[in-house]
């Protein structure tokens, strides 16, 4: 699985199928998911909710869980929390004030972006610059602690 930033959007790139994460809804290989409901597309299985203006996503890729948050928020209601359980991997915008509710996600690993994402990545203690390309490794979900992966060009 790999996640491609390019022109402001992000992207997993698996088995030449594609996910691309857009500011209000997704793209799951030419499908846009703009509404609360649940999808399937080329084995990829995504479910969307809608609460409060929030919409949120949380799809199966790979064997992998993956959550996707639109926009920063502070936090999730107890509902919306249930709704991304246990998440391998967390996509969403981010800035230090999102450290609360990443704590209450737990992800094995977020995927960040977005102008404030380097606020977050310097509180995990991660110096890497931000990179166009990532390809997900197992490792990565394995260790004790949170990893985290900014995307930027």
């Amino acid at each position: 699985m790999d996640f491609i930033y390019r022109n402001n959007t992000l992207t997993i790139e698996s088995d030449k199928k594609s996910i691309v994460f857009q500011p209000d809804s997704i793209l799951l290989d030419g499908l846009t998911l703009e509404m609360a409901g649940e999808y399937e597309k080329w084995g990829f299985l995504a479910y969307a909710h809608e609460q409060n203006g929030n919409r949120i996503y949380q799809l199966r890729a790979e064997g992998y869980s993956v959550g996707y948050i639109a926009s920063i928020v502070a936090d999730l209601s107890a509902e919306e929390l249930d709704f991304l359980g246990d998440l391998d991997i967390l996509v969403m915008p981010t800035g230090k004030g999102s450290v609360p509710l990443i704590e209450k996600i737990e992800p094995r690993m977020i995927v960040t972006y977005g102008e404030t994402a380097h606020e977050l990545a310097t509180h995990m203690g991660v110096s890497e610059p931000a990179v166009q390309k990532y390809r997900l490794k197992e490792v990565d979900l394995s260790g004790e602690r949170m990893g985290c992966v900014v995307m930027g060009e």
